[in-house]
């Protein structure tokens, strides 16, 4: 879990302004401590498909389900089990 987590954080300190410089942990609030809006999110998790070579299902993409890092990680990784 430790290199998605790694790969999620890298992805969205490239991905949004602002971010980079901040503390990002798995309990990092992805729109209160990051400032992420819902355009925002779509093109992360956008480039989180792309990093990881994923399609997520649409069922799965309620963004505003996503309060923090842990649940784009869990996102990927349980996304990742499916493709297997």
């Amino acid at each position: 879990m430790n290199n998605i987590f790694e790969r999620c954080k890298k992805t969205i300190q490239n991905t949004t302004a602002g971010v980079r410089g901040l503390e990002i942990t798995l309990e990092t609030k992805i729109r209160e401590d990051l400032g992420i809006d819902s355009l925002d999110m779509v093109d992360l998790v956008l480039n989180l498909e792309n990093e990881f070579d994923l399609i997520f299902d649409e069922s799965d993409l309620n963004v505003s389900s996503f309060i923090t890092i842990q649940d784009l990680v869990s996102l990927v990784e349980d996304t990742s089990k499916r493709e297997e």
